[in-house]
């Protein structure tokens, strides 16, 4: 191994030391995009241990990229990671990377996907107005484009599912409601589930939305509806399984139903065990006194 290579093994132990020394390698693009690949699944499969393993190198070699594009989605992931590990000032860290990278680039829907990354750390640090705002303005910038092609489409209904669940965090319950129907009627054109990257669109995630965006607004009657529509073992992956249960419990959580709480949560530590470490996991497991097994803590 060379001495400069070696010394960079040695500093990109995380993804800190990527972003802000970067050692201005990289590798041909067709091996970027097989490492962002791998990556993206194992953030779909919820190894959130294995993708914060991966991050580092990808991120300091897509940087060095002639495809800024790359490093884009590269930062999107990242992004997507700290939310997971509740580390919301790098998150905006990255998804302010993203947004530079994919300007850079020219790709209107990496720019929209750029967006719908800035919307989600935004919400996770407590600016939830100017995040929806931030989702809404990508929309109709990509629909500037004539939403030609499926992947337009679809990032299209994706922006407006992120602007409606955080619209109803900020508990502006109208918009929530007006985002979230443009998203389902978007979602009504596919027949199934469109896989771009690490994200899905179609009617199963609008109803999966809405169950987010219907509990945000304490409106329990409506998120188990969307509930009824959904089969949990038929979703994509271990990731929105999770995201799924982890739903059911709030609502159940709202009702003050102890026993179908900890059932939902006992669900989301099968499927997806690492979201079992999230801080909104261990919040309603305290809330309704579960424990996960012995062995497994």
């Amino acid at each position: 191994m060379q001495r400069r290579e070696f010394l960079q093994s040695a500093l990109a132990v995380s993804i800190e030391g990527a972003i802000y020394r970067p050692s201005g390698m990289t590798r041909p693009s067709d091996r970027l995009r097989e490492e962002l690949a791998r990556a993206q699944k194992d953030y779909r499969e919820a190894r959130y241990a294995s993708l914060g393993q991966r991050l580092p190198r990808l991120l300091d070699y897509t940087q060095a990229s002639e495809d800024p594009s790359l490093a884009a989605a590269a930062f999107n992931l990242a992004t997507e990671y700290y939310v997971k590990q509740g580390v919301a000032d790098m998150a905006l860290v990255t998804a302010d990377r993203a947004m530079k990278s994919a300007r850079d680039s020219g790709d209107p829907v990496a720019k929209a996907d750029a967006a719908w990354s800035l919307c989600i750390s935004l919400r996770h640090s407590g600016r939830s107005q100017t995040a929806y705002t931030v989702s809404e303005d990508a929309a109709s910038d990509l629909a500037g484009t004539g939403l030609k092609t499926s992947t337009q489409m679809a990032t299209y209904g994706t922006l407006y599912l992120t602007a409606s669940y955080t619209a109803a965090t900020a508990g502006n319950s109208a918009l929530a409601r007006d985002y979230l129907d443009e998203a389902q009627d978007v979602a009504r054109r596919f027949e199934g589930e469109y896989e771009a990257g690490m994200w899905f669109f179609g009617p199963v995630q609008a109803a999966l939305y809405g169950i987010s965006t219907a509990t945000r607004l304490r409106d329990t009657g409506q998120a188990l509806k969307h509930a009824r529509s959904i089969s949990p073992a038929a979703l994509p992956t271990p990731e929105r399984r999770a995201r799924y249960w982890i739903d059911i419990a709030r609502v159940y959580a709202l009702d003050n139903d102890r026993a179908r709480t900890r059932t939902a949560l006992q669900k989301v530590a099968t499927v997806a065990p690492e979201e079992a470490n999230r801080k909104r996991f261990s919040e309603l497991a305290e809330r309704v006194g579960f424990t996960l097994p012995a062995e497994r803590n």
